[in-house]
């Protein structure tokens, strides 16, 4: 097989050793293969074309992933490594009872890149929905739970912790819980739970609902009352977004206000409208 980090191809459509195995395990296929050669599959009949086709790159084992590394992606097995998941690594390594893999400083380094990923992702995304609890449960999941070593902190820094109070009663809750739902699905690393008002609070008013804490480090860092800073009743999903990303809870793609752009296209369209008008009055009068 000779130098793999310098491996040279000829254009002569043969596959490498290393090349077969990945494709054999359906971490690739020939067009990912050939693609990272600059060549075209098709230019190449495949001499074992009979058998059933490798699975595509929307299998598990192919799923594409962001590349970790780009300075070494211009040759060799680079290519192949960087899209493959840490799942696919791990089988490869696995299933290799020839032990063709035992000294390839790329996969190693590849798969090193995605079990830190993980590891980092399984320490922090471990959330992703609202969970329900009680007041004996509010120094436990959110005082303490908010601080640095805290449950579900991931032992290094706070823990950002959203608490609903709420009554079923209040419609206003009912829109908020529903928000609230998609919002956790999305941001996984945020702890979100929710609260009978009257549980966390003793005689805490029904006009304050739905009201929202925001903890970190066991204190307090924000909180909303109602639903005017999100929209209302048409509140949605990225409204709360933006709201919890000003707080600095959440990274967001948004760059403003949703509801700004809202506003702007309703007087863009009421522009057009009394523009179109205008035109119709001018024609009439010719």
């Amino acid at each position: 097989m000779g130098d793999r980090g310098a491996t040279s191809y000829a254009y002569s459509g043969e596959t490498t050793e290393w090349e077969d195995i990945l494709m054999k395990k359906g971490i690739v296929n020939r067009a990912q293969v050939f693609g990272a050669k600059g060549l075209d599959e098709r230019d190449f009949p495949d001499p074992a074309a009979s058998p059933p086709p490798l699975p595509s790159s929307s299998t598990s084992h192919s799923k594409t992933q962001p590349a970790l590394f780009s300075e070494d992606a211009a040759e060799g097995k680079e290519h192949v490594y960087q899209d493959a998941s840490l799942e696919a690594l791990t089988l490869a390594e696995e299933e290799d009872d020839g032990g063709a893999l035992d000294d390839d400083a790329a996969m190693s380094k590849f798969r090193a890149a995605r079990m830190k990923e993980w590891k980092e992702r399984l320490a922090t995304e471990r959330f992703g929905s609202v969970e329900e609890i009680g007041k004996e449960d509010w120094v436990r999941e959110v005082t303490e739970g908010s601080k640095a070593g805290g449950k579900g902190s991931g032992g290094e820094g706070g823990l950002w912790v959203v608490v609903h109070l709420y009554q079923d009663r209040v419609e206003d809750c009912r829109v908020l819980e529903e928000v609230l739902r998609a919002v956790a699905a999305k941001f996984k690393a945020v702890k979100f739970l929710k609260i009978r008002s009257t549980s966390a609070i003793e005689n805490w008013p029904d006009r304050n609902l739905p009201t929202l804490f925001v903890y970190r480090d066991g204190e307090l860092r924000t909180q909303m009352l109602g639903l005017k800073k999100v929209g209302g009743k048409k509140a949605q999903a990225r409204d709360l977004e933006w709201w919890l990303a000003q707080a600095g809870v959440v990274e967001t793609e948004m760059e403003e206000d949703p509801r700004e752009e809202e506003g702007r296209e309703r007087r863009r369209e009421g522009w057009r409208a009394r523009e179109g008008r205008w035109a119709h009055g001018e024609e009439d009068e010719d």
